[in-house]
């Protein structure tokens, strides 16, 4: 923030006739590094936060990414007020304040994708519907229900229920749901913590 500040009060000298001095061209092409550098470190980073599912790298990643975003700001703004002359110095403020906006927003996102995992949010919509997807192409057991789903840090709970036959033995259940636990650890990780209920389906009286 203290950048946009800065860059309001030297916008404001500007515009009361006290223009300031351009950069020279080498905070340009420091600024075109930076961007190149930050974008690298931005994708090798978060590889490594989508394979580990660790929310602390991958919000690392995003840092990056807004690191990379400002440094194109500020390689618009120098760039112009280094190319164009003093006349034009008013171009590196202004490139000062959109970089404090950007970073702002980039800083919300990441607040608000952290707290999600530190108040241990459920999975989105996609991921359960997935879930359920999976309890649907299992053989021997339906009708999932009460699924209720958390992620604390890069672990996944998640607690079922479902149904089964209710003249199935009870290993025979037993290997059912280890399939499925089976399923669920290969596509969440093999530490998922998937508690899974089982109960007799419900049969329509003959009449």
């Amino acid at each position: 923030m203290k950048i946009g500040w800065n860059a309001i009060g030297t916008l404001f000298d500007a515009l009361n006739g006290k223009l300031p001095e351009p950069p020279g061209m080498i905070a340009f092409w420091i600024a075109v590094i930076s961007v190149i550098a930050k974008e690298i470190l931005f994708r090798r980073t978060l590889v490594v936060g989508k394979v580990t599912e660790n929310e602390a790298i991958t919000a690392n990643a995003w840092h990056h990414r807004s690191d990379a975003l400002s440094s194109i700001g500020s390689a618009l703004g120098i760039g112009a007020a280094a190319i164009l002359g003093k006349t034009w110095g008013i171009m590196d403020p202004i490139a000062a304040i959109g970089v404090s906006f950007l970073l702002v927003s980039a800083a919300g996102g990441i607040v608000k994708e952290q707290l999600g995992s530190l108040t241990e949010q459920s999975l989105s919509e996609e991921l359960e519907n997935e879930i359920l997807q999976m309890v649907e192409t299992t053989d021997g057991v339906s009708h999932p229900h009460n699924l209720r789903t958390r992620k604390v840090g890069s672990l996944v709970v998640i607690d079922l229920h479902l149904r089964v036959d209710p003249d199935m033995r009870v290993a025979d259940a037993h290997d059912r749901v280890s399939l499925l636990e089976e399923k669920l650890r290969e596509r969440f990780g093999e530490n998922t913590i998937a508690t899974i209920h089982i109960e007799p389906e419900n049969r329509t009286p003959a009449r």
